[in-house]
């Protein structure tokens, strides 16, 4: 009885406890734990504070999100991960990211942030209607999981997850949540054919060997997950979505030299094809390959370069003039022949004579270019072949 005791640490919360008793006195037939100590000295007990505070272990979002019963989205989404079969069993509730050889395919933290992106659209977010939000939630997911087979060969054991994880960026967290921001607003702007609309998902290609994620989502070889990475692979798939995009989007998927490649081009309109230009434009008009059209559409700036998707755009064009058919996943088909003749591409196999393309600010930016000296080469090869 004559002991004092020191509160070393908590003492926010005994004020908090005494002011509960005061209001409600029934509450002082509860029970807590709490760590007693000896005595020693006033340094010992400085130490200890030092220590509790110092080297406090904070729990993981996971762990978080898993406990917390009063956020509507951390229910909906550990409902979720029962309901939607390519989920069940995959998602790691613990780690706030998934380890390099794990089995599971997720994490929760990451699959409840693309919930909440998901869902932040839906009006009735209160007790009642979170079934209605595990509804929603969980038709989208499994209409992704659709159109993203690779996550339902990992679930059936015919994918290791850590070789999806390493060739693939499908089932990183950037593109989970920026799938589920995507899908948030195609549900608001297409209420009734959103699901058909995610179908597109399918002529995306993952693999991180594809040089459209360069300055997206991947940097340096590495994917990123920061707020600039998540808007643009956002726009990114809104893009494939058919969704319009803001102005910001639209820049972060273009690059910096969009707006001075489209002057070059009109230059070259207002002066006149250059004299590779015109020599380009020789070549016969029938049996053509897509290479030919891509150097058609680069002499059409005065510096051979441009942003990539203003070439593809402009292959089409030049194929549709010419009545030609529109292979399927055209864009794709065009920047694997772009590679195909870029010595800077992991897929380059033509030799040297045939380096016709280039990155002319680098791997990534987005830009696309002539090697001039090469095409030049080419081009006189061709003309003493009596192909002019």
């Amino acid at each position: 009885e004559d002991a004092n005791f020191v509160i070393n640490d908590g003492q926010h919360r005994c004020a908090a406890i005494a002011h509960a008793l005061s209001e409600n006195p029934a509450l002082g037939e509860e029970t807590l734990s709490v760590l007693l100590f000896e005595y020693q000295s006033r340094e010992r007990v400085q130490q200890m504070f030092s220590d509790l505070n110092r080297f406090v272990a904070k729990t993981s979002k996971s762990l978080d999100i898993l406990y917390d019963k009063r956020d509507l989205i951390s229910r909906a989404t550990l409902s979720i991960i029962e309901m939607v079969p390519v989920f069940k069993d995959m998602v790691d509730k613990n780690a706030v990211s998934i380890g390099l050889r794990s089995a599971k395919l997720f994490s929760l933290a990451a699959l409840y942030d693309a919930n909440k992106e998901l869902l932040r659209f839906q009006s009735d977010r209160d007790e009642a209607n979170v079934n209605e939000l595990v509804r929603v939630a969980s038709e989208f997911w499994e209409a992704v999981s659709k159109a993203i087979p690779d996550w339902q060969r990992v679930k059936n054991q015919q994918l290791p997850a850590l070789e999806l994880r390493q060739e693939k960026i499908s089932s990183h967290a950037v593109v989970l949540r920026a799938l589920g921001a995507a899908g948030g607003e195609l549900m608001k702007e297409c209420p009734n054919d959103w699901k058909s609309r995610l179908h597109n998902l399918t002529d995306i290609d993952w693999s991180k060997g594809n040089l459209e994620w360069e300055g997206i989502c991947i940097i340096a070889n590495s994917v990123v997950s920061n707020r600039q990475a998540r808007t643009a692979t956002k726009a990114y798939i809104k893009r494939h979505l058919g969704l319009a995009l803001t102005d910001a989007e639209a820049r972060m998927l273009s690059g910096p030299s969009e707006q001075i490649a489209g002057s070059e081009r009109d230059d070259v309109r207002e002066k006149g094809l250059t004299a590779l230009a015109k020599r380009v434009l020789a070549f016969p008009s029938v049996n053509r390959h897509i290479w030919h059209d891509i150097l058609e559409a680069l002499v059409e700036y005065s510096t051979y370069r441009a942003p990539r998707m203003r070439i593809i755009d402009r292959v089409e064009e030049i194929r549709k003039e010419r009545g030609e058919p529109i292979p399927t996943n055209f864009e794709q088909t065009v920047q694997r022949c772009f590679q195909d003749y870029c010595a800077e591409a992991a897929n380059f196999h033509m030799g040297s004579e045939l380096n016709l393309f280039c990155f002319p600010e680098g791997k990534g930016s987005g830009i696309w270019g002539l090697n001039v000296e090469v095409v030049e080469r080419l081009l006189l090869k061709l003309e003493r072949q009596g192909l002019r």
